[in-house]
């Protein structure tokens, strides 16, 4: 059983990590709506507590990703490229708070150099069914507005603060997922952009069993961007409960469907479309899915 099963209205699923119990969200569409008011910030953003603790200056991703970097420490680390927005990813079951992360990555490091941002919102709203909804970014009240449209988008150069982390995520009909690193921005956390325009060159593979449910890479390539480019154009599977797919071996996770399939009913990508390669970020929770994020990861 995956994630995402509220997107669906099938919110009955609980899910549970080490770091809190999670059950999935229902997203509120009405928050993907601009608020075109707010504007970027240019600088630190949301420190509000242990802003002056002590921080580990020119850490890289890599260093967090292979455990070279103890958890529970502070760390700076710049010239990094948003590659995921923002987005919502439900509440905690304790706690009830929201919880949304977003995707960066070194574009001059070594793999793995890819890294998921965290942080936690206010208390859902409880809707009928038993289930809970949360506001969207840019209106989810936290840090992590600020790496959503309009404020800012894809290719934004980025400074990050924050706790080096992981998240272990369990679900009882599935076992543990692959530990996933991640820089807990809810504590000390900052984010100054620096720039705009930045890339990353994905990691491309033809091999897409390396990245299907539990594949070895989603710990070889944690969080980076990956294209999977099968030796000759290869169809999609129809889309599953999760609005995740199979393509060339690989499983692809519906986290941007919101984005990359807008004004198609959420239908995108249709069983039995060809391609001949499709990129996304390489997510390593609830056993791995790669998750594309605009229209142009699906290259025809």
């Amino acid at each position: 059983m995956r994630k995402k099963l509220a997107l669906l209205g099938l919110g009955a699923a609980a899910l549970f990590g080490c770091r809190n119990d999670t059950t999935s969200p229902i997203k509120d569409l009405a928050g993907v709506v601009q608020d075109l008011s707010m504007t970027p910030s240019d600088g630190p953003v949301g420190c509000t507590d242990n802003c002056d603790g002590p921080v580990m200056m020119g850490a890289t991703i890599h260093d967090i990703d292979v455990g070279n970097i103890q958890g529970n420490t502070m760390v700076t680390i710049t010239g990094v490229v948003l590659t995921g927005i923002a987005n919502g990813q439900g509440h905690s079951k304790s706690s009830m708070k929201c919880e949304y992360d977003a995707y960066v990555q070194d574009p001059n490091g070594t793999a793995p150099d890819g890294i998921r941002l965290f942080a936690t919102g206010g208390t859902c709203t409880p809707v009928d069914g038993g289930s809970c909804k949360c506001p969207y970014p840019p209106k989810s009240g936290t840090i992590l507005d600020q790496l959503s449209p309009p404020n800012n988008d894809l290719g934004s150069i980025l400074t990050i603060t924050g706790t080096a982390s992981t998240y272990n995520p369990m679900i009882p009909d599935a076992g543990l997922g692959p530990t996933q690193h991640e820089i807990d921005l809810n504590k000390g956390g900052a984010i100054m952009v620096t720039g705009t325009g930045g890339t990353v060159a994905p990691y491309v593979d033809a091999n897409g069993s390396d990245f299907a449910v539990n594949g070895p890479g989603y710990v070889m390539y944690e969080s980076m961007l990956v294209t999977i480019m099968p030796a000759s154009p290869a169809q999609t599977s129809a889309l599953d409960k999760f609005r995740g797919f199979t393509y060339a071996g690989a499983y692809f996770s519906g986290d941007y469907n919101f984005v990359y399939a807008a004004g198609n009913m959420g239908m995108y990508p249709p069983a039995g479309a060809t391609f001949k390669s499709i990129t996304g970020i390489a997510e390593p929770s609830f056993g791995g899915g790669v998750a594309p994020r605009v229209m142009g990861d699906f290259q025809q």
